[in-house]
């Protein structure tokens, strides 16, 4: 028997383990062929880009033709990361979601980062990391209280020094120190 989903989404998202990632993909696809053509990894993908639809994302605006988001191929935006984050946010789901991203500071991919800062222990995110792309999307809860959904996206950024990241960190605990309120709670 596998161990339940929310489990092996914590082991593929708080470590980014590719691998699992790509499985869980074609797994996926497997279950939700309806052509006989397609393979497993387009099966999965045709799935992805439907509860992305669902999402309200717009997938015209998206390549994915991997699980893991390794290819130079895949392409993905802001707007499309944070339509997911926010629509996960209301999922029936979203508790083990959540629970499944790395925690700032405590464990996964974000275990050294954001160390003796708000964003510790509160953000919880998702990496992504190529020798020219920096991301970190996900939520974080301001000094006002409010949960904030976030996706910040580097492409195509020379340096190799690392400090993409530490620009990505730095506001993450901006956002983390905020002690306003977005203009979204506001039009509520």
């Amino acid at each position: 028997l596998s161990p339940p989903l929310s489990e092996i989404a914590a082991q593929t998202l708080k470590p980014s383990q590719n691998l699992y990632a790509e499985l869980i993909l074609r797994t996926l696809g497997n279950n939700a062929r309806n052509d006989a053509k397609l393979t497993s990894e387009e099966a999965g993908l045709e799935a992805v880009k439907a509860f992305l639809r669902e999402a309200g994302a717009d997938t015209g605006l998206l390549v994915l033709t991997d699980g893991s988001g390794l290819s130079r191929r895949d392409l993905v935006t802001a707007e499309t990361t944070l339509k997911l984050l926010t629509y996960m946010d209301r999922h029936r789901y979203a508790k083990a979601f959540r629970e499944a991203l790395p925690i700032a500071g405590v464990d996964g991919s974000l275990r050294n980062r954001m160390k003796n800062s708000l964003a510790a222990n509160n953000v919880r995110a998702k990496t992504g990391t190529l020798p020219t792309v920096a991301t970190l999307s996900g939520y974080v809860t301001s000094a006002a209280g409010e949960r904030l959904v976030f996706s910040i996206l580097i492409n195509n950024y020379p340096d190799t020094s690392g400090s993409r990241r530490s620009y990505i960190d730095e506001i993450a605990v901006l956002l983390a120190s905020f002690n306003g309120k977005s203009g979204e709670q506001s039009m509520k």
